[in-house]
């Protein structure tokens, strides 16, 4: 909140549990998560499970034109999640470095069909 007001920047921020999202269908025009990796939090197997159900969330709550950043080092379970999650593709894709780690923050839109 701080950051918003001091760049004079209106927006209404909420946080939600990963699944499911406390919004209604279409009505975020941006959506940020910093997903479990799978290393000190959460396992493989948990994100495979995750993953899953919180890209049918985004899909189901981005507006057409909305989109969500995630940031991830679980890359091809992220990646191979969003290929078989109707209605969403990964448009950019930047690697960060950050004490040892190699997390991806991925950006994801609707699909216009």
């Amino acid at each position: 909140h701080t950051n918003l007001h001091r760049f004079n920047v209106a927006a209404d921020l909420r946080c939600s549990p990963a699944v499911p999202f406390a919004a209604n269908p279409r009505t975020l025009d941006r959506i940020v998560a910093n997903l479990p990796f799978g290393k000190l939090v959460g396992s493989h197997e948990a994100n495979a499970a995750l993953y899953p159900a919180l890209l049918h969330e985004v899909a189901r709550a981005l507006t057409p034109d909305g989109r969500a950043v995630l940031l991830t080092e679980d890359k091809r379970l992220f990646e191979t999640a969003v290929g078989r999650t109707k209605g969403l593709k990964i448009i950019k894709g930047r690697l960060l470095r950050y004490s040892g780690a190699t997390p991806t923050a991925y950006v994801v839109t609707r699909t216009r069909r």
